[in-house]
């Protein structure tokens, strides 16, 4: 399918006008950070109540200042209360990166790569036992050297959100990248992060019964001889089947609604 264009945020870019970013059509999705160590980002509930609201499929990223595994463990259940509050169609990440790196040494802690990826997985285990999917933000630098002898992506019970700003592609397998921290969005005052996802998480979590996510109505709706046809009409946006059609897959549709999906497909393949 075709990538999907979003962003992150967090307390940082301040009262967001959601309404402008939706009305935009500039982003597929957000992250928001919901918080680090065990402190709630002061903007975490207002930015992922507006996303429900305004329609913006939205995961949470969390910023580890962990220096253990039990202390990862208390991370991630900060994380799964706020997340339970809302509906989130994207993964939980764990943001465990250069800064995360410097807070442990200036405890007095040596992050070794086995004591590292004892605390990711800490926090990934918590959040799989909730029955949300994770992935890892990470980088090249932590990824491969920063910790002495990197950390070996095998190790790791979850997938990557890589941060790279000055490659033209991932050199990595990964379902999301991070391609600038000097982005633009309307709605928006300053830069603001940009990524690219490769994976459709709303309806793969769906399919899979993550997130607490009910399955989408169309595909309750759907014959099992036609569910293949839906999902490419949904995937290619001819039919809005996420919400922004409300009318019986095998019901009566309106000539209105016949219009729509006809100029859909045009706008979509017809030039």
């Amino acid at each position: 399918m075709a990538t999907l264009h979003g962003m992150d945020i967090s307390q940082f870019q301040g009262v967001i006008d959601w309404d402008k970013v939706k009305a935009s059509d500039e982003c597929d999705f957000a992250i928001i950070r919901g918080g680090f160590a065990t402190t709630k980002d002061t903007m975490a509930e207002r930015n992922l109540a507006e996303c429900n609201r305004v329609g913006i499929p939205c995961g949470i990223y969390w910023f580890s200042y962990a220096l253990n595994a039990s202390e990862a463990v208390a991370e991630a259940r900060a994380c799964l209360a706020l997340a339970k509050k809302h509906k989130i169609e994207y993964p939980i990440v764990y943001d465990f990166e250069e800064d995360s790196v410097r807070y442990m040494k200036s405890k007095g802690v040596n992050p070794t790569a086995s004591l590292v990826t004892n605390i990711l997985n800490a926090f990934f285990a918590e959040i799989h036992k909730a029955k949300y999917y994770t992935l890892w933000y990470t980088n090249h630098n932590l990824k491969d050297g920063y910790l002495t002898g990197g950390v070996p992506l095998t190790a790791i019970n979850s997938n990557i959100w890589l941060a790279s700003w000055y490659i033209s592609q991932p050199d990595i397998n990964c379902m999301m990248w991070q391609y600038t921290e000097k982005g633009s969005v309307t709605g928006i005052k300053g830069n603001v992060d940009r990524d690219y996802s490769y994976y459709d998480f709303p309806t793969m979590l769906r399919e899979k019964g993550y997130n607490g996510l009910e399955p989408y109505p169309w595909e309750k709706q759907a014959s099992d001889w036609a569910k293949e046809s839906v999902t490419w009409a949904v995937e290619n946006g001819i039919l809005q089947g996420k919400g922004g059609d409300n009318y019986d897959l095998q019901g009566n549709i309106t000539r209105e609604q016949m219009c729509v999906m006809l100029k859909r497909y045009y706008d979509k393949f017809g030039k």
